[in-house]
């Protein structure tokens, strides 16, 4: 397979790695690259061969329906990224489903090899690298539990802007979904959202325009 996108570069299992080390890389993932569209619920998860997921292109939302019917976005997935590797690896049945917010570019990755006895030094660091990025996500969804354990609306914000960059130095950033979107990454209602994101700019605590924001002081 052909290398195409600086996306792989950022991806932590393969970053620094040479073309030919890729390729070897490829073969033992058994990579196979995918595309969809704008709003496809992806079965990646569901397949009877399931697979873990590389964003090469575009944005994906893992959500989780709670019992009432509300969707919660769990994680935004974007270029570079993955998802699904702890139930690849351990082929256990989602309880969360990707869902495309952007036209998007996948590689599909196979885990059956990481069961086995490492044959080669690369086999051996790609076994490693796997098992510290599922260490870091276990660590991104701890930032993600304590968003949601939050109880006041403007702290779960903060929080959030915290989880993705941002900071009260009034330099400009941007999250990864519009504003239904945060909305369901918050677990709050859209309308409720947008009056207090209102507020926090009556307060000169923040501005925003769409998805890109500046946060000038902490919430209060």
């Amino acid at each position: 397979m052909q290398v195409i996108d600086r996306s792989l570069q950022k991806c932590p299992l393969f970053r620094g790695l040479t073309q030919d080390e890729l390729e070897m890389a490829f073969s033992f993932f058994e990579a196979r690259k995918v595309a969809f569209k704008k709003g496809s619920i992806l079965s990646v998860l569901r397949s009877s061969s399931p697979a873990f997921a590389l964003v090469l292109r575009g944005t994906v939302h893992v959500c989780h329906d709670e019992a009432d019917g509300n969707r919660i976005i769990m994680a935004t997935v974007t270029g570079g990224q993955t998802f699904g590797e702890s139930l690849c690896y351990l082929r256990m049945e989602p309880t969360v489903y990707p869902i495309a917010e952007t036209d998007i570019e996948m590689l599909l990755f196979s885990a059956d090899k990481l069961q086995n006895f490492p044959k080669t030094p690369l086999e051996f660091e790609l076994q490693s690298r796997f098992t510290a990025m599922i260490a870091r996500k276990a660590l991104e969804m701890n930032g993600r539990i304590q968003i949601l354990s939050k109880h006041k609306m403007r702290d779960k914000i903060c929080a959030t802007f915290t989880l993705f960059g941002g900071k009260p130095d009034a330099k400009p950033f941007r999250l990864p979904f519009d504003r239904s979107g945060m909305a369901f990454y918050l677990g709050v209602d859209r309308s409720a959202l947008s009056r207090e994101l209102s507020l926090l700019k009556a307060e000169g605590v923040i501005s925003y325009r769409k998805n890109e924001f500046v946060w000038y002081k902490v919430c209060s």
